[in-house]
């Protein structure tokens, strides 16, 4: 007997009898004494004799488009959704989800995680990331026509894969990877011989083996107030190998397509046997056994996923040398570098709740490892284990307790409440926040310039032995230098490179370190190592001379600090005194008179907190400044007007950062507005290998005896062009970028944002360092191939001291949490011991009336002594309150003879 025939369908009044015709796939619901139904849904019946919901969605399948045409697979989709179903894209020929959403969209769903896990108090709220995966499904139609729409922009003319949630479309799912799965299934349901509803197409390994084939899946659907259990991971695997799934998983649809063949409906939809919501049942109840048997005095499964919940990764991995990779992996989880040498920077992924991977949905998500040399610790588990994957609890079983889960799990308390992740003694973190430390000399080894970028031609050579002389780092001087020449430049002079508009040559400099010295020494360097020689006059009456605005016996550029937006417009405007026609007297007036300003800023932590502060308008007009914008006001009174007309300024700024304060720059509104792309970021300690102690006191003394002299910098005042091949790349380039699918969320695609300009203008700026004074044809200064490849590997040390910052900063984090751990672990167990005496007992009483009460009164028939205490124990409270009083939790005074406390803050 079939499972249709032992389940009664909606509409089933038991006098008449119904006959089914699969031909087709087709539904024929027919009963004695009535006609078939027509209807406006060709997939639904009446209201009160419509076919059951599995009869509805079986005619549904059977519609599946024939054909890959946008029109029929919008009208598919729409049914699908019509009747309840949950659809998601999935990648052509593959199984694993796309996701459709606008970065934007993305973002805003991360930040709502992470106000949530914030109120749920997760240690590593910050890390939270919203649902993806199978919770990408959606059942509404205008979206799904939105995603197949970005779906054909970002995969063209492919086959479209789809598939749809289980849980959300009200379905259970049996799936038998094989024919004996298949088999056992249908034996244990009593279905003998019912083929699946969807076929689907196997499965091959590498080497073209089968390893899943004959399969299928069985659909059974959900009539309205039919629920199932919501505990449970929502899948479970019977005895015959076969897996039920009824929550957070999903299932391919036809028409997907892979590699190995086509899904397609081969069966019909069916109600829920019994047999299957048995089994449903029963993983339900065992988990729940589980539970309570592990109980001591909570649940141990719940106390496993609070703790795994409670501990970063990076409390983990970093203590034993591993270093966070830039980019994260395709499903959006991090990317991890472990110690010591290796051909990728992914040694490993560490999956999270918010994995686009279906299958790490829950809390307690495992990190997989890529590498093959993950250190002795994780070796050893691999070997003796046989799989790349743990769990956050095998990790530190691994790295910590030699594999002894046993004795972690001891360590960590996991025999009741969970607390923080410690090691055992003698197992102690094996890295520092000192700059020799090898791991951190590893990891800023990629900042520096190599060697043979510094000999590549001589201005470069003579800027790196002039800031060693000089004992500045050379990488950080020479960004100073453009920063000032930038500065110096008139804003007539750009660099065309084909596309668009020519680029302007403002520029804003970094210079960045770790432990917060050689920024000065960078700063003064700058000025004294180079000499810039005007190529025009600053005769005002000469009519050859550069557009230059300047005020009489004023240094040239202007320079000044950075404060606020308003400032930095402000730096272009002066007061100066004219004569009035109509009184014959001289006044004194607001006027625009500068056109080239430097701007330099030793510390820039004051900066970042502007930046960061909504209300202060500095962040976007150095964006503005950067493009050469209009900036300043020109709606305020005569004292605020301070307009600044687009292309008429020229600008450099130089900012010093500690990497920590760097590193506030880079997070995600401030990259979303884009203020550090405009950043040119350059470390300012030297490279070890270059600037060993006998070099750097012979540059020393060659600059003190006159032998080493600065070198001289011709400042143009023509414009300067890309050479012809260089064009072509560009342009190829960003014909290339600007098809492609922007969606890259990384920090390294997000900084790399702004990379054409930021490397026309570098490469602009060495052109002219090199002395490049010989024009075209068309009077322009010629970039080079070279000038661009040398701007590549500046741009390149750039991104990676960003990345760099970002890693310190998420090092820091972690410590900082650590540290809050181990104080709430020592004040939970000052409050056990508290807790242990009569007048512990007595103060935690006490603690607890006083907790937000403000002021109350304490003695007297209504006050809180005779509330909280009686005859035998108020003894006790008396005492209580004279030991917070001493310590300083409590404040007690006196009011009218009466006592009144409160807790201290």
């Amino acid at each position: 007997m079939s499972v249709e025939a032992k389940t009664p369908r909606r509409g089933d009044n038991g006098e008449g009898s119904r006959t089914e015709d699969m031909t087709g796939l087709g539904v024929e619901n027919t009963r004695q004494g009535d006609e078939k139904a027509t209807h406006a849904d060709p997939f639904a019946g009446p209201d009160d004799l419509g076919p059951s919901r599995a009869d509805v969605l079986t005619k549904l399948l059977a519609s599946v488009p024939t054909t890959n045409d946008d029109a029929d697979l919008t009208t598919y989709l729409r049914a699908l959704t019509t009747h309840g179903l949950a659809v998601l894209f999935i990648a052509p020929g593959q199984k694993t989800p796309v996701d459709m959403r606008s970065p934007k969209e993305r973002r805003e769903a991360d930040e709502t995680a992470q106000e949530a896990a914030k109120a749920a108090g997760r240690a590593d709220w910050t890390h939270a990331k919203a649902p993806a995966g199978v919770h990408l499904a959606s059942s509404d139609p205008e979206v799904l026509e939105h995603y197949l729409a970005k779906y054909r922009t970002a995969y063209g003319d492919r086959p479209v894969n789809l598939a749809v949630a289980v849980g959300p479309s009200r379905l259970v799912i049996v799936d038998a990877d094989t024919a004996s799965q298949l088999d056992a299934f249908l034996t244990d349901a009593g279905m003998v011989g019912e083929p699946p509803t969807v076929r689907s197409p196997g499965a091959k390994n590498a080497d073209g083996t089968w390893v899943h084939s004959d399969g299928g899946h069985y659909w059974f659907a959900l009539e309205d107030g039919d629920e199932l259990p919501t505990d449970g991971t929502g899948s479970v695997t019977a005895t015959g190998d076969y897996a039920v799934l009824w929550r957070d998983r999903y299932v391919l649809i036809p028409p997907s397509v892979r590699p190995e063949g086509e899904y397609t409906v081969t069966g019909r939809v069916h109600a829920l046997p019994e047999s299957v919501r048995a089994t449903i049942a029963a993983a339900v109840t065992t988990r729940l056994e589980a539970r309570e048997r592990a109980s001591v005095p909570g649940a141990l499964a719940d106390d496993i996923d609070a703790w795994a919940e409670s501990v970063p990764w990076a409390d983990i991995l970093e203590p034993r040398g591993w270093t966070l990779a830039a980019r994260p992996d395709r499903c959006g989880c991090d990317t991890w570098t472990a110690p010591g040498e290796h051909a990728s920077p992914k040694s490993a992924t560490t999956h999270e709740t918010g994995c686009t991977l279906d299958k790490y949905t829950v809390v307690n998500a495992p990190m997989h490892i890529w590498t093959d040399n993950p250190g002795d610790e994780l070796e050893t588990w691999i070997s003796e284990r046989g799989t790349k994957t743990l769990s956050k609890l095998q990790t530190v079983a691994a790295l910590y307790f030699d594999g002894d889960v046993g004795a972690m799990m001891e360590a960590q308390g996991l025999t009741g409440k969970p607390y923080a992740m410690t090691a055992p003694e003698g197992k102690t973190e094996s890295g520092t926040e000192d700059d020799d430390n090898e791991d951190a000399r590893d990891v800023v080894a990629e900042c520096y310039y190599p060697a043979e970028f510094w000999e590549s031609r001589e201005s470069l050579r003579r800027i790196r032995d002039l800031s060693l002389a000089y004992r500045a780092a050379p990488e950080a001087t020479l960004g100073a230098v453009m920063a000032r020449l930038s500065a110096h430049l008139p804003p007539s002079v750009e660099v065309d490179t084909g596309i668009a508009s020519p680029v302007p040559m403002n520029m804003v400099v970094a210079v960045t370190s770790r432990s917060g010295k050689g920024k000065t020494s960078v700063l003064k360097a700058s000025k004294k190592i180079v000499e810039f020689e005007l190529s025009w006059s600053m005769d005002p009456l000469d009519l050859d001379a550069a557009p230059v605005k300047v005020v009489p016996g004023e240094d040239f550029p202007h320079e000044g600090k950075i404060g606020s937006g308003e400032g930095i417009a402000e730096m272009y405007w002066g007061r100066v005194t004219e004569s009035d026609p109509n009184s014959k007297r001289d006044r004194v007036v607001r006027r625009r008179v500068r056109s080239n300003a430097l701007m330099v800023t030793d510390e820039g932590s004051g900066l970042v907190r502007r930046i960061q502060d909504e209300k202060s308008t500095v962040g976007e007009t150095v964006r503005e400044a950067w493009s050469r914008a209009a900036i300043g006001q020109s709606n305020g009174t005569v004292e605020t007007y301070r307009y600044v007309p687009e292309g008429s300024y020229s600008l450099g700024v130089l900012v010093g950062f500690q990497l920590s304060v760097a590193a506030g720059l880079l997070g995600s509104r401030e990259l979303i507005e884009g203020t550090p792309q405009r950043f040119l970021f350059t470390w300012c300690k030297p490279n070890p290998e270059g600037a060993s102690r006998e070099r750097v006191r012979a540059l020393g003394k060659q600059w003190r005896s006159g032998d080493l002299t600065p070198l001289a910098i011709v400042v143009p005042h023509v414009g300067l062009r890309v050479c012809e091949t260089l064009a072509e790349r560009i342009d190829s380039e960003h014909y290339d970028n600007w098809l492609s699918d922007d969606d890259d969320e990384s920090v390294e695609g997000d900084l790399r944002s702004q990379r054409p300009a930021m490397l026309a203008r570098t490469a602009g700026f060495l052109a002219i360092i090199d002395g490049r004074t010989e024009t075209d044809e068309d009077g322009y200064l010629v970039v080079t191939e070279e000038d661009w490849a040398l701007a590549e590997i500046m741009f390149e040390r750039s991104c990676a001291i960003a990345d760099l910052a970002i890693s310190d900063r998420r090092k820091r984090d972690a410590i900082r949490k650590r540290r809050e751990r181990a104080q709430d672990l020592a004040d939970r167990i000052e409050d056990e011991e508290l807790l242990s005496t009569d007048v512990g007992r007595a103060k935690g009483r006490i603690l607890g009336r006083l907790t937000g009460a403000g002021q109350v009164k304490w003695s007297g028939k209504d006050g809180v002594r005779t509330a909280l205490f009686n005859n035998s124990t108020v003894k006790d409270g008396d005492a209580a309150l004279a030991e917070l009083v001493e310590s300083g939790r409590v404040r007690r005074t006196t009011i009218k003879r009466s006592e009144y406390v409160e807790l201290v803050a």
